[in-house]
């Protein structure tokens, strides 16, 4: 088959006449598009969930101001027209090499047998490992070269140096490994991969174990670990949940999740010898959904003592004439909630978010209260819970009071007879009359 025109497509169409040229075109797609290649399916939809991700945030923006734009009633937004086209293309990219190792065999570009499998890629590994390969083929031969030689010579006979693998490879030190499947005068594309034998011996990650979290709370652990070298150590995470973070020296791991549901990643550790060495665990935090937290009540406090005077309840009257201290605060009793958000509005106005109980309305010195006097006048105080500090996580429902605060005398009521009553602060006192 031949199509296109130009001197690019005549130089293509008079390279792929050459045998081994096709041969170094089949090695290289194999190269890129499997295992550790950039053109995997895996490493393209990496690619293309970094490029929506670096643009997520604008797309409201985006909907904001063209939405619209088409005139035809329907606003595109960002869950109902951007994400779906983003998923959609995503399906697209899944199985891609496939397609595309398919269309190749159909012209004839690539083998139609695939290169032989090996146990591990190649990096850095300790002496004494061992290499297995094997055939995905149904026939066939592995041939196979440590010395850097293709095991395959130009024009397709079988290389010298070629070895017919019968057995694991022991790496004892580094090398380059190449090998190809022969079946008869077909050869597969060219396997290869190079290992380096380490003299470091890689640090020791300390168990760290699956964890539990409330929606809404901030899970925090820190990771360690060991190195026999002493080497500096540095730690981070892989595949992790938007909004979690490590300290790469000090491993203190934080994370406040904003969905119920399972997370899965990797906590890693990696030294600075030569080559790297790492150690790694992965581990499930399982989000559950928080149970919203509740107000209760609200107490009047004298701040001077810090003693509770009474409940303060709805449509109340606070007398400060009356009361034993003018050295006031309000307490909000949520035992279950993270943090409370309180708000005083009327004759005074206050705003106060307090993450530690006792939550005090002009809060407090633990547990020691601020004094406020109130000034006459009516006023209306509302409390809110959560189950996160900073008033974050899930917000319970808010309570809301309305009281009134004035300022009157004691009144004195005489009684004619043998007895004076005299009514003052509440205490009766009798006087004999002479």
């Amino acid at each position: 088959m031949q199509t296109g025109s130009g001197i690019v497509t005549n130089l293509w169409h008079s390279a792929r006449r050459n045998s081994d040229f096709m041969m170094l075109f089949a090695d290289r797609v194999y190269k890129h598009c499997f295992n550790k290649g950039k053109l995997t399916d895996v490493a393209s939809r990496a690619r293309w969930q970094t490029l929506n991700n670096f643009i997520s945030k604008a797309i409201v923006a985006e909907s904001a101001r063209w939405g619209d734009a088409l005139g035809d009633g329907v606003t595109r937004t960002k869950n109902d027209h951007w994400q779906p086209e983003i998923t959609r293309i995503d399906n697209l990219m899944n199985g891609n090499v496939q397609r595309f190792i398919t269309a190749l065999r159909a012209q004839g570009y690539y083998p139609s047998i695939n290169p032989p499998d090996f146990s591990r890629e190649g990096g850095a590994v300790s002496a004494g490992t061992q290499l297995t390969l094997s055939n995905p083929n149904g026939s066939g031969i592995i041939y196979y070269t440590i010395n850097g030689d293709d095991p395959r010579l130009p024009g397709g006979n079988l290389s010298p140096s070629a070895i017919v693998y019968s057995g694991p490879i022991t790496i004892g030190n580094n090398l380059v490994v190449k090998a190809r499947i022969r079946n008869g005068n077909l050869w597969s594309a060219l396997h290869e991969d190079a290992y380096t034998v380490s003299t470091n011996v890689a640090p020791v990650l300390s168990a760290i174990g699956n964890k539990p979290v409330v929606l809404g709370q901030t899970l925090s652990f820190t990771a360690t670990a060991t190195d026999d070298a002493a080497q500096t150590l540095t730690y981070s995470l892989v595949n992790a949940p938007g909004g979690a973070s490590i300290g790469t020296s000090s491993g203190v791991f934080s994370w406040t999740p904003a969905a119920a549901g399972n997370a899965t990643f990797t906590v890693r550790v990696t030294d600075n010898g030569n080559p790297p060495m790492m150690d790694e665990e992965q581990i499930t935090v399982s989000v559950s959904s928080a149970t919203a937290p509740v107000v209760n009540s609200f107490t009047l406090v004298n701040a001077s003592n810090e003693q509770d005077l009474m409940t303060l309840t709805n449509n109340a009257v606070l007398n400060l004439g009356t009361l034993s201290s003018t050295a006031l605060n309000v307490r909000a009793n949520a035992g279950n909630a993270a943090s409370v958000k309180m708000v005083l509005s009327g004759a005074q106005s206050k705003t106060i978010i307090e993450n530690v109980v006792p939550f005090a309305l002009y809060g407090d010195a633990n547990g020691n209260y601020n004094a406020w006097t109130p000034v006459v006048g009516s006023y209306t105080l509302t409390a809110t819970p959560y189950s996160a500090t900073g008033a974050k996580g899930t917000a319970g429902a808010p309570l809301a009071i309305n009281f009134t605060v004035t300022n009157q005398a004691p009144a004195t009521i005489t009684q004619k007879g043998d007895l004076n009553v005299a009514t003052v602060l509440g205490q009766v006192e009798e006087q004999q009359k002479v």
